[in-house]
C-alpha cells in the first residue's frame, strides 16, 4: 500500500451517493492508500450539505481519517496560491483552502474536480483518469 493522501470532498460525496460503493473512486483509493487526511474545509463542505439521516454514515467514515484544522500557516500557503493564480483564473475559496492544506503538508490530493485544482503549481492530483490501481 502507498502512503497517506489528502481528500477533496468530491470523492466522498460521490461514494455516499452511489449505490455500488465498490465501483466508486474513493473505494478504489482505499485499496491503494494506507490512509486519508481530510482538510476541515472539505469536512465542513460535506456536513453542510448533509442531513440528519446521513450523520451516522459520515461519522463512521470520518472516524478513520485525520481531520486537519485550518491554521494560519495553511492560510499563508493559500495566499501564495491565490497570488499565483491571480492572472490565470478565479478559484473557489474552499477549494483554495483544501489545496493549501494538501500543499502545506506535502500530500497528494484526490479529487473528482480536476479543473478546480489543475492550475496550482506543485499540487500533485490523483483523479480517476490518472489513477492506476
Amino acid at each position: 500500500m502507498e502512503s497517506i493522501i489528502c481528500l477533496d470532498a468530491s470523492p466522498l460525496i460521490d461514494h455516499y451517493r452511489k449505490t455500488l460503493k465498490a465501483k466508486t473512486f474513493f473505494y478504489k483509493l482505499t485499496n491503494t492508500y494506507a490512509g486519508f487526511v481530510l482538510p476541515v474545509t472539505a469536512h465542513f463542505e460535506i456536513l453542510l450539505g448533509s442531513n440528519p439521516q446521513q450523520h451516522l454514515f459520515w461519522k463512521n467514515l470520518f472516524e478513520d481519517m485525520l481531520i486537519i484544522p485550518y491554521q494560519s500557516y495553511i492560510n499563508l500557503t493559500a495566499i501564495n496560491i491565490l497570488k499565483q493564480l491571480k492572472l490565470k483564473r478565479k478559484t473557489i475559496e474552499k477549494d483554495l483552502m483544501i489545496a493549501a492544506t494538501a500543499l502545506h503538508f506535502n500530500y497528494r490530493l484526490a479529487t473528482l474536480n480536476q479543473k478546480h485544482f489543475q492550475d496550482i503549481d506543485g499540487l500533485d492530483l490523483i483523479t480517476p483518469s490518472s489513477f492506476i490501481e
